[in-house]
């Protein structure tokens, strides 16, 4: 999988930037970022979307963005607003199966069941809002 005509990202520096930040920034931040990866590599998913998942990614993954992310408590506030701002825009094509994806994956990261459960309800509160 690639990111970017300009500069190629792979999963590998996708999954090392999440093994790098996940427990710095929390699971507010990571779970938009496994979410909008997994609708990526859904084939239900448009060219047309996958090009903005495309973007909010590659943003998450460059370390000098609007905030640098090295930035103590607002290095990632932009990610996370830019992240946020595309899963609502692809909430129709969120489906169980991607859900399900991202909880098991984000239990690599975190064992708090709880948090992950409130992420999916906030998810599924919006999906519901926009039917």
């Amino acid at each position: 999988m690639r990111f970017s005509k300009n500069k190629s990202f792979s999963e590998t520096d996708l999954w090392q930037k999440i093994n790098k930040v996940s427990r710095r920034v929390g699971m507010k931040v990571i779970y938009p970022v496994v979410l909008l990866y997994y609708l990526f590599k859904s084939n239900d998913v448009p060219l047309k979307a996958k090009s903005l998942i495309v973007g909010a990614i590659t943003y998450f993954i460059l370390p000098f963005d609007g905030l640098p992310d090295f930035l103590p408590f607002l290095g990632y506030t932009d990610d996370l607003s830019l992240l946020l701002a595309t899963v609502s825009h692809l909430y129709k094509y969120i489906s169980e199966e991607i859900l399900k994806q991202t909880r098991t994956k984000i239990g690599e990261w975190f064992a708090n069941k709880e948090e992950t459960t409130k992420m999916e309800k906030q998810i599924q509160k919006q999906i519901e809002a926009h039917k």
